[in-house]
């Protein structure tokens, strides 16, 4: 079968058939993607490259809608060559999809132009105005830097059920850049290459909301959540089996896991930043679980991190924070029972929060502990806790030393 079905080459014509009817004379009805199988995890990743992108590299697109509107329903968009997007709408154009089966598997010339400009995405939507609304259906890519929707420029997407499979290196189900948005619902994501972050911002930040869905990363590099922007995910069940749950690598990034559960394969949530920044996390209920490293590691900028409604946080190594690279973090909780291990971050106990260390923590500052002569409460643990008795937020303390339930001591940092 020509999987290019809507190339436009054949008799300079663009060709639609129904998808149902296409899939059954090639016998592919019923060979979907596994869907929550085991994948073994490629042996070996490519390296992204020098970074940048140039914006310079001319893509094609099997269909494009230049301003206008139209609908399509159980139609089929195909496109294999390299470079190449099956569907793209530009110019404000408002494009409605309706079951459609969206099928890719050229390869992009530049990992990073698909990043940053959405070249060789399977649906992208590019310019002020422009629109894509996919209800159902499946979005399929095997090439490396195909992202199954890609939304730049002010450009937006919404899906609403169906499913998106990406299967090579540097392809993300769902990439917006350059203030592009995107919003799903009940779709299932799943990311089986390096390099292949689920839900991701890049350059130029954007904005994704994800609302159910299961979310699968396998690969190396292959996080649930890779923001530069904003990620609010709410109720979402995801997993990343290579690495870190989630993934905050810019300077104004904000993320928000409301009610979802999501497990790293290494830390529950890296942050990184160099230079300035003022970045947002916000846990609220659910769970995030680390399987090899902290909850929550930080290097470098500012991260304030919020977590309350009874969310569950795990490390497997009993870290619950560890902060290095001169960044600052500050850990605020309600109506939660923190446990593990914190390095040189700042501690905020607000109404029905506890925490307990099962090992010595080093905090530069922790406020909302109940005082009762040497007594801090609040905090339960046999070791010791230390504080920067220097610091104006600790002033209350009076640079003392208090006992904690459990037999350890809070004391001033030497």
């Amino acid at each position: 079968m020509n999987r290019s079905l809507l190339t436009g080459k054949r008799k300079g014509r663009i060709v639609l058939l129904p998808v149902l009817a296409v899939l059954a004379a090639s016998g592919v009805v019923g060979s979907a993607p596994s869907a929550w199988a085991d994948t073994v995890d490629p042996t070996g990743c490519s390296a992204p490259g020098p970074g940048g992108g140039t914006g310079t590299i001319t893509g094609t697109s099997a269909y494009t809608l230049d301003g206008g509107t139209r609908t399509f329903s159980d139609t089929l968009f195909s496109a294999d060559n390299d470079n190449e997007t099956a569907v793209l709408v530009k110019n404000a154009g408002i494009l409605q999809l309706r079951r459609p089966t969206v099928v890719t598997s050229g390869n992009t010339e530049s990992a990073d132009d698909s990043s940053f400009y959405g070249l060789n995405a399977a649906v992208r939507s590019t310019d002020a105005g422009s629109d894509i609304d996919i209800r159902g259906g499946s979005i399929t890519t095997t090439g490396s830097g195909a992202n199954g929707l890609h939304a730049d420029y002010d450009g937006s997407i919404t899906m609403n059920g169906g499913r998106i499979d990406v299967s090579g290196q540097f392809a993300h189900p769902v990439l917006v850049s350059h203030d592009g948005s995107a919003v799903l619902r009940d779709v299932d994501m799943v990311s089986t290459a390096c390099h292949g972050s689920a839900v991701a911002t890049d350059q130029g930040d954007g904005t994704v909301e994800v609302h159910g869905g299961r979310l699968l990363a396998t690969g190396k590099y292959s996080t649930v959540l890779y923001a530069t922007g904003t990620i609010k995910a709410y109720r979402v069940h995801g997993v990343a089996r290579s690495d870190n749950a989630v993934v905050m690598a810019g300077t104004t990034t904000t993320v928000l896991a409301d009610h979802s559960d999501l497990t790293g394969a290494e830390d529950g949530v890296m942050g990184f930043a160099m230079g300035t920044s003022d970045n947002t996390l916000t846990i609220r209920g659910g769970s995030l679980t680390a399987q090899g490293g902290p909850v929550f590691a930080f290097t470098g900028g500012s991260t304030v991190v919020h977590v309350s409604d009874g969310a569950e946080l795990r490390s497997a190594t009993d870290q619950l924070a560890t902060v290095s690279g001169g960044g600052t973090l500050r850990l605020e909780a309600s109506g939660t029972r923190l446990r593990g291990t914190i390095a040189g971050a700042a501690l905020a106990l607000r109404a029905g929060a506890s925490w307990s260390s099962p090992a010595d923590s080093a905090l530069t500052s922790v406020t909302g502990l109940r005082i009762r002569g040497d007594e801090a409460r609040g905090i339960s643990s046999a070791h010791t806790i230390t504080y920067d008795a220097s610091l104006t937020a600790n002033a209350y303390l009076d640079g003392g030393t208090y006992r904690l339930a459990g037999g350890g001591t809070l004391t001033p940092s030497s």
